[in-house]
Formats: C-alpha cells, sequence, structure tokens
C-alpha cells in the first residue's frame, strides 16, 4: 500500500466563525433595543432620540472597528454607557459585557480590573434606575437595587471567567505550537546531521581507500625504482587523501556538536497522557481509548505515534475551540498500531489562527516508519487516521 496524505472533499453546512465587527453590531442593537427609545432625562427633560442613537453607534464604532485593541473599544462603550447618568432608562450592559470580554480576553489581568471597576459606576446607577422602574419608588428599593446589582455582578464575573479561561486556553495552544516548531526543528537536524554521517562514512571510505592504495604504491615504486619522481606525486596523493579525511572529521564535528549520538529529542508513548490533560486544560473534551495488548515499538515508530496525537489534539484546541470534543481511538493489533482522533467543534472558537505543513508534515513521517495516514473533513469535524507497523519481535509491556 503507498503511503500518503488523503484528503477528503470539504463538506458544506460548516458553521463559519462571527467576526468581532458583526458581534459588535449585534450589542449595540441590543444596547438600542433595551433602550427602547424612550428619550426623558432624569429632569424630565426630552432628548432627541436620534441623538441617542448617534452617540450610542459612535461609542461602539472602535469597538467594532479595532478589535485587535479592546481597551480603546472598552472606553468607547463605557463613555456611551455613561448616558444612563443622563437617561435612566438607557441600559449600558450589552456594550460593557462585550468590552470587559475582549479586555479580559486579550489583556493583562491589571487592564481588566480597571476595567471592571469602571463599569461599576454604569453598571450601578443602571440598577438604581431598573429598581425604580420595577417597584415604582423614585430611588427604588433598597433591596431591589441590591438584588439587581448582584445579579448583574454576577453576570459581569461569569464573563470574565469565560474570557480568562479561553485565554488561557490559547495559551495552551501556543506553548504547544511552539514545542511543535521545536520538535519539527530538532527533526530537521537530526535529518541532517544523518546525512552528514552518511556522507563521512561514504566520502571517508573513499578517501581512505585513496590513501592506502597511493601509499602502496609509493612503497612498491620505492623498493624497486627508488628514484623515480612518481613516488612524490603519491606521496602527494597520499597526503591530500589523509588532510580530506581529517576535514572531514572536523566538519562532521561541527555539525553534530560533542555526544551527539544521542537523541533527546525521541518522545515516549508513555508521554501522551501528558498530551490528553494538556488538551482538556484548554477546554476540549477528551475521550481516550487503548485496546489491546502494547508491544515494543522501535523508536522511531514510537516517537511517530506520540506526533500524531500530538499534531490531532494541538488541531483539536486550534480549530474545535472551547467546548469542543476529541476522541483517541488506539488499536494495538498485529501487524499495525492505529491510531483515530476525530474531533468535533465547540460553541466557542478561537480566535483563527494562521495555518502549516502540519498534516503534510506528519504524512511524510508516517511514511519513513513504513505507516499511512489519512485525514480529512467529517459532517460534523474532522477525523485523522494513522496505521503503524509493530516489531514483530518485540513483546508485550
Amino acid at each position: 500500500m503507498t503511503a500518503g496524505l488523503a484528503t477528503a472533499p470539504p463538506t458544506t453546512g460548516r458553521p463559519r466563525r462571527v467576526t468581532p465587527t458583526v458581534v459588535a453590531t449585534l450589542a449595540c442593537a441590543a444596547q438600542l433595543a433595551a433602550w427602547g427609545g424612550a428619550p426623558l432625562t432624569r429632569w424630565g427633560d426630552t432628548l432627541p432620540w436620534e441623538a441617542v442613537v448617534a452617540v450610542t453607534v459612535v461609542g461602539f464604532l472602535p469597538l467594532a472597528a479595532l478589535p485587535e485593541r479592546p481597551r480603546i473599544g472598552f472606553l468607547g462603550v463605557w463613555v456611551v454607557g455613561c448616558w444612563c447618568l443622563l437617561v435612566p432608562t438607557y441600559d449600558p450592559n450589552a456594550g460593557l459585557l462585550l468590552g470587559l470580554f475582549r479586555v479580559a480576553r486579550n489583556q493583562s489581568r491589571a487592564a481588566t480590573a480597571v476595567a471592571a471597576a469602571a463599569a461599576l459606576v454604569p453598571v450601578t446607577v443602571s440598577s438604581v434606575s431598573t429598581a425604580a422602574f420595577v417597584t415604582g419608588r423614585p430611588g427604588g428599593d433598597p433591596g431591589a437595587v441590591a438584588f439587581i446589582f448582584g445579579v448583574w455582578v454576577v453576570v459581569y464575573a461569569l464573563v470574565v471567567a469565560l474570557a480568562l479561561r479561553l485565554r488561557r486556553g490559547a495559551d495552551q495552544v501556543d506553548r504547544l505550537s511552539a514545542e511543535l516548531a521545536a520538535s519539527e526543528e530538532q527533526a530537521r537536524a537530526r535529518e541532517r546531521t544523518r546525512i552528514a554521517r552518511e556522507l563521512h562514512d561514504t566520502v571517508a571510505h573513499s578517501l581512505s581507500g585513496i590513501a592506502l592504495q597511493a601509499a602502496g604504491a609509493r612503497t612498491v615504486l620505492a623498493a624497486q625504482r627508488p628514484t623515480d619522481p612518481l613516488a612524490g606525486t603519491l606521496t602527494s596523493i597520499e597526503d591530500a587523501a589523509s588532510q580530506g579525511m581529517r576535514e572531514l572529521h572536523r566538519l562532521l564535528g561541527l555539525i553534530t556538536g560533542p555526544g551527539d549520538d544521542a537523541d533527546p529529542g525521541l518522545r515516549r508513548w508513555t508521554e501522551v497522557p501528558a498530551l490528553v490533560a494538556l488538551a482538556q486544560d484548554a477546554g476540549v473534551r477528551v475521550t481516550f481509548v487503548e485496546t489491546g495488548a502494547r508491544r515494543t515499538l522501535d523508536p522511531s515508530v514510537e516517537h511517530t505515534a506520540f506526533r500524531v496525537v500530538q499534531e490531532c489534539l494541538t488541531n483539536a484546541m486550534k480549530h474545535a475551540g472551547h467546548g469542543g470534543s476529541a476522541a483517541v481511538d488506539v488499536a494495538w493489533s498485529a501487524p499495525a498500531l492505529t491510531i483515530e482522533v476525530s474531533t468535533r467543534t465547540g460553541p466557542v472558537r478561537p480566535h483563527a489562527l494562521p495555518g502549516g505543513h502540519g498534516l503534510s508534515g506528519l504524512a511524510e513521517r508516517v511514511s519513513t516508519v513504513g505507516g499511512t495516514l489519512a485525514a480529512g473533513p467529517t459532517a460534523d469535524g474532522f477525523r485523522t487516521r494513522a496505521r503503524l507497523p509493530l516489531d514483530p519481535a518485540g513483546g508485550t509491556r
């Protein structure tokens, strides 16, 4: 069977990511809908409703147009939210919740704390206005004010907690991506070292043969014709071959470095549970099922098996998102170790991350150990299936 990467055609009807601009637009609409169009101020004056709409739209513009600058976006909706100081029926919470979420998702904890403290001003005023409207009493009943304010505090706390959890998941993805990049670089370095050693062995063998033959010919020539000038030529050939071998040894030492015979980059199958725990910490629900008796694998095959699981779980964290799922099924059954990973997209997806050559590189790695890899989208996610050869001589463990 020919090893390779089989990619299925993309399926239709897959969910698309909602852009930050669309989310900000919906939040603006929700805030205006919650206001309801009543333009009365706290002093009984009437404001043009167009003015309230215009100020709201302008305040939401940074949130919609500059998603990469969450502090400016929060400042805009906070200024708009302070309209509730003037117009008691104006509800500022939709914009403040979205602005605070983006700050907590992308900025430091200190910036999040400052934004949360600033949000308390319009939230408190809005709670008093809501309690006055519900109870029909100016200033509202203290108990009603406390209850409404408490509910909003819980909602804001949940939004911040969700943003921080998503941020931790994104950090986990970044760390694992860096580890993958380092692993690929180690693999390329090992391949360069292997090629250098093979080239060294081949050329050095040829040069040593040249040097030995030149030395033998020089010895015979010296015994038969001591004065023949050809002896000097043979000596030059012998010296050049010996110098070439010394240069090869020196260059190999520069490429490989001292103690390069060990290969610390090879990963073990026993490290797979740590990958599962890492993905679960990032918010992906992972089920891991292993059937059959484990067998001793060739180190390169064992490293490749680890990389298959690592690549699939990394892709799950990148693309399935928070609340997504990944099912890892491992079957130890001669003559092959079968690893199948199926992922499903969750309700909250992280910012897209840039794409690479992970699967194509993984297919090449699987191919080098005599295995096969097939990967492609499904109706609700993605599936990757790898078959790696088991060592017939390996015993169970």
